[in-house]
Formats: C-alpha cells, structure tokens, sequence
C-alpha cells in the first residue's frame, strides 16, 4: 500500500527485476534445503499437538537435520567442483544457509507480487485512501 501511495502505480518492474536475478539462488536454497524442512515440518507437527512448541523444535530439528542432509556436500564439491576440503567445508557453512534464507524471501515476495496482480487499482486505491485516515486519527490521538 505504501509504495502504491507514493507512486500511484503498481509500478512492479523493481520486483521483477529482483525475482528474475535472485531465481538461481532460490534453486540453490530449494535444492539445499526442500526436503530437510518438509521432513521436520511433517514430523513435528505430528510429535508435538501444542502448536506452541512447534516453532523452537523445528529451529532445532531443522538446523540438525540440514546439516546432516547437506554433509554429501563436501564430498561432492571436492569430486565434481574443485579438489580442496577447505573450500568445500565453507561452501557448506555458507551456501546452504545463505541461499535458503534467499529462497524464504524469494517466494514471500513471489507470492507478493502475485497478490498485487491479481488486486484492481482500484481496490489498492481504497485502502490508500482508508490508511490515510487511520494515520491521521492515530496522528490525532497523539500516538
């Protein structure tokens, strides 16, 4: 809504410009990292029935499970990349964790840019109009 207010556009060819550039790194983080997070989405939420722990258990699991999923990494990287266990011990500190952080972003702001093209302007323009008034009554409120 912000950037609709300011501009008066959809104006998307920044968000397409982002989706286009960070789309390798994305398969990098979906590859790295897919199946280790399905894996533990699955088994924790059939462990645990509070949803409460689920959060904390999944960092933990997740964290663990990746690791141990991403091991092969470095004895593939010296095989088939470039025959040195330093460069592919810090390729397998950093890629996965990089590109997976990466690859969550990349489909927030996919699934972002498919809600603002599916929405009319008009419909962005009520709600610009209807933030206005809620900054100004909070303005007005003193908060």
């Amino acid at each position: 809504m912000y950037h609709f207010e300011k501009h008066n556009s959809k104006n998307l060819l920044t968000r397409f410009l982002k989706l286009i550039l960070l789309f390798p790194f994305f398969i990098a983080g979906f590859v790295h990292l897919f199946i280790p997070y399905m894996l533990v989405k699955k088994l924790v939420e059939k462990m645990f029935r509070r949803e409460v722990f689920w959060s904390g258990v999944k960092i933990l699991l997740g964290a663990f499970i990746g690791m141990l999923f991403n091991l092969p990494v470095i004895w593939l990287f010296h095989e088939f990349v470039y025959p040195s266990y330093w460069l592919a011990a810090s390729y397998y500190f950093t890629v996965p964790a990089g590109c997976g952080i990466i690859a969550y972003n990349y489909g927030l702001l996919f699934a972002d840019t498919m809600r603002i093209l599916k929405m009319p302007a008009e419909t962005l323009l009520k709600f610009v109009i209807r933030r206005k008034e809620l900054v100004s009554k909070i303005k007005e409120a003193g908060l």
